[in-house]
């Protein structure tokens, strides 16, 4: 018996947008939604209690043969509490920019150094085609919290690593009856 292997899944919030006809200088705007379906698919991928909302304005901006997309992007999340897995809303407003270039090879690599202070590196621009719901769903992914808390939530002082909880008093050091062997 043969296994088939599961096709590999699409990203779950996707607007390609074909930028061919732009010419240099010229922009297109595009205004972006995630269906409830989406945003439940993204709340899977994201470790979302939910996802209630994700949108985007987006600007595409033609400059020589790059293309530079702007963003203004506003979603609603509901993530669990770190500490008490009690339910945390999240709401986020923000903006990014980021560069396509068709001279980027596909596979993300690239002959020079980067440099970590410097802008994002440019992505691959493949057949002048751009999926502007994946870059929202991306950025909306890394601008949330890692560590939500709950307001007011506390760790019981029983689960403190040692460290954490010494205060003023000194502990002894772990190696002193080592060192008193010795003498």
């Amino acid at each position: 018996m043969t296994r088939q292997a599961s096709p590999i899944p699409g990203p779950e919030f996707s607007r390609p947008v074909d930028l061919g006809h732009l010419d240099d200088g010229e922009e297109r705007n595009e205004a972006i939604a995630a269906t409830p379906e989406e945003c439940a698919a993204l709340a899977r991928r994201f470790g979302l209690e939910a996802l209630d909302r994700l949108e985007a304005r987006v600007r595409l901006v033609r400059r020589g043969s790059q293309v530079v997309a702007h963003a203004a992007i506003v979603a609603d999340a509901v993530q669990a509490c770190v500490v008490s897995l009690d339910p945390v809303p999240a709401h986020l407003e923000f903006e990014v920019s980021q560069p396509y270039d068709p001279e980027v090879r596909e596979t993300g690599e690239f002959d020079e150094l980067l440099d970590v202070d410097d802008d994002d590196p440019p992505e691959p621009l493949i057949d002048d085609t751009i999926d502007i719901g994946e870059l929202v769903a991306e950025r909306f992914g890394l601008a949330l919290d890692p560590y939500p808390r709950k307001p007011g939530a506390t760790v019981d002082p029983r689960y403190l690593a040692p460290e954490e909880d010494a205060g003023e008093e000194e502990r002894p050091h772990p190696f002193a009856a080592l060192k008193r062997l010795k003498q």
